[in-house]
């Protein structure tokens, strides 16, 4: 049951505060009333700042619930439609637009949401980091009433434009400097947090290591913790290669351990719902091909690699962010 007391302060803390400045984003998402607008992507793409770039416009008519505060963590899905009466008494108006961030937080929220739909009454935008438990229930009660979206670290020209650089009108001096930045950008990657602080390697390392224990091992209650971590810095040093189970599975034989293939597709399975990891089928006209293994790996941001790379592959590299240019298209 949820603390009114705690649930008000959150509220006021809300109304009253201006939005942070934020970085312009390139993604365009539609609104309607008769779908829910889904934002999924990795842990600290800057889905949260996405969402402030959307309310901006209409801030005053809008009502933001990040489901990572303390504050709303008891709240349980029934009691969305209170607390949505609580902002109108409050702020003394109700809400065209509801940004929920970080729903896979709130317990069958699908249920609460699909309510609220229904109403025909709100905008509504919802954010996750779990790309699997957001599509398993949207697909039991939001069937036919989503539009998902995937947003991505910065993309290059959201990276210059966060640094400030120039891309128009350019002279040979600019062309050298972007050039330059073009190599930090393949090297530590789009992380808004990475591009815009000092400690990139601190950063990208805290990082993986929330994306390995808090997405993959804890939310998943996964009991293998060597299996998930071997399986993490696996995909993340051989980005941009194809990769076999079999290979894998070979590697653990040869080390004197032993587990079924289904786990390792299960683990499998678990490290791509982070959205951290893409795994591309190969081109065929045969299914059974195209689903079948070897696949070729891409990570969500090139700076996932440099925690556990050992060189400098600027051509893997570079084909990793043309994977990740033609995925935001």
């Amino acid at each position: 049951m949820m603390n009114k007391e705690l649930i008000k302060d959150y509220l006021a803390e809300f109304i009253k505060t201006p939005l942070p400045w934020f970085i312009e984003r390139e993604l365009k998402v539609s609104e309607t009333e008769r779908r829910v607008i889904t934002i999924i992507g990795p842990r600290r793409a800057g889905k949260t700042y996405y969402l402030y770039q959307l309310m901006s416009k209409n801030k005053e008519n809008a009502l933001y619930l990040n489901f990572e505060d303390t504050r709303l963590m008891e709240v349980s899905f029934k009691e969305v439609r209170d607390l949505i009466r609580m902002f109108k008494e409050i702020s003394g108006k109700e809400p065209m637009y509801l940004f929920l961030d970080e729903v896979q937080n709130l317990h069958r929220w699908e249920m609460a949401v699909r309510e609220l739909l229904d109403t025909r009454k709100f905008r509504i935008f919802v954010t996750g980091s779990s790309s699997k438990l957001l599509s398993r229930e949207i697909a039991t009660s939001l069937r036919g009433r989503t539009l998902t979206y995937t947003l991505l670290p910065f993309s290059f020209s959201e990276y210059l434009k966060a640094k400030n650089i120039p891309t128009q009108v350019l002279s040979k001096d600019d062309e050298a400097l972007i050039k330059k930045e073009l190599m930090e950008y393949l090297q530590f990657g789009g992380f808004p947090e990475v591009v815009l602080e000092k400690e990139k390697e601190k950063i990208l390392k805290e990082f993986y290591d929330l994306t390995l224990f808090k997405d993959i091992i804890e939310r998943h209650n996964l009991r293998n913790i060597s299996l998930a971590k071997f399986l993490l810095s696996f995909f993340a040093q051989n980005f941009s290669c194809e990769i076999s189970v079999n290979k894998i599975l070979n590697f653990f034989k040869s080390q004197g351990k032993k587990f079924g293939r289904n786990t390792l597709y299960d683990y499998i399975d678990k490290i791509q719902d982070t959205v951290a990891i893409f795994f591309v089928n190969r081109y065929s006209e045969k299914i059974y091909t195209r689903e079948s293994w070897p696949k070729k790996i891409y990570l969500a941001d090139t700076g996932i690699s440099r925690v556990v790379r050992f060189s400098t592959d600027t051509g893997r590299l570079m084909e990793n962010a043309v994977f990740l240019e033609l995925l935001r298209r």
